[in-house]
């Protein structure tokens, strides 16, 4: 297709729209149910702005996307049932306000966020992947990296809330909040049903004060009904440390829990340092 806008607009349900290495600098929306959007060569195809998708069971698989300046995301997922994003790398996203770098949003069912790296996301409140609601969503195998929060806002690697989840085989590394701010490797809230398992989560560092530090966090529930968190390794969590005499540091934690029943934690390796 001579763009790729061209190529979605002439899809029929259920194609597959292959596209050439090579850049393109435009926002999409995939909104033909049942199309799969690829990078002929993984990678190789560079778009600059946003993808959206809308069609139940699209898939957006191998690109390699860079987000607008002072957008809010590099990808949405807006279907109801089944949609993908897999294989893709994303990097280098400065919000103006504040940011995710996958984003599901309203709601839906059996998304899967998978194989994708993300890397260099700057926002106000800042997240990597967020899962606002919905229902037996995947998060898995996904590298995220270089997440940072500004106006003493939290950064979070993933942010979940929802039924039937399952976040697995993912390595969150260096995450970083400002002033007040908290880090967060993995937070779940308001959820039911939740496995978390296999996560590498490292460098989370809460933000430097002035006055009250922001805390550090690997993983974070609340509000959570019956979830299973086992074999995550949570490495070089730290509160933040205020420059200023008088500055309180933020606390560290490698797994807290707070107001939730039926949470079995097992065989986790946590150390702060």
């Amino acid at each position: 297709c001579k763009t790729i806008t061209v190529g979605l607009r002439n899809a029929q349900e259920n194609a597959r729209v292959r596209v050439r290495p090579g850049e393109y600098v435009e926002s999409l929306t995939v909104a033909t149910p049942g199309v799969e959007l690829v990078s002929e060569a993984r990678h190789q195809a560079r778009i600059t702005g946003e993808v959206t998708l809308t069609g139940d069971h699209a898939r957006l698989v191998g690109f390699h996307i860079q987000g607008l300046h002072r957008g809010d995301h590099w990808v949405e997922v807006r279907c109801l049932l089944g949609c993908g994003v897999s294989g893709n790398r994303m990097s280098d996203l400065l919000c103006a306000g504040d940011c995710a770098g996958i984003r599901v949003a309203g709601g839906g069912a059996s998304v899967a966020i998978e194989d994708n790296e993300l890397d260099q996301l700057t926002g106000r409140l800042t997240v990597g992947v967020q899962v606002s609601n919905g229902s037996d969503h995947i998060i898995v195998r996904n590298q995220v990296t270089n997440i940072s929060s500004g106006a003493g806002r939290d950064a979070y690697g993933i942010l979940a809330g929802g039924a039937g989840l399952t976040i697995a085989g993912n390595t969150l590394q260096t995450l970083t909040g400002t002033g007040a701010g908290a880090a967060v490797g993995i937070k779940l809230s308001g959820v039911f049903d939740a496995v978390v398992v296999d996560n590498d989560i490292e460098e989370v560092t809460g933000g430097p004060g002035p006055g009250v530090s922001g805390r550090g966090v690997g993983i974070q529930l609340g509000s959570v009904s019956r979830a299973e968190v086992l074999r995550n390794e949570v490495t070089r969590v730290a509160g933040g440390v205020g420059g200023a005499d008088g500055d309180m540091g933020g606390s560290a934690t490698g797994v807290w829990v707070d107001a939730s029943t039926g949470v079995e934690l097992a065989d986790n390796v946590l150390s702060l340092v």
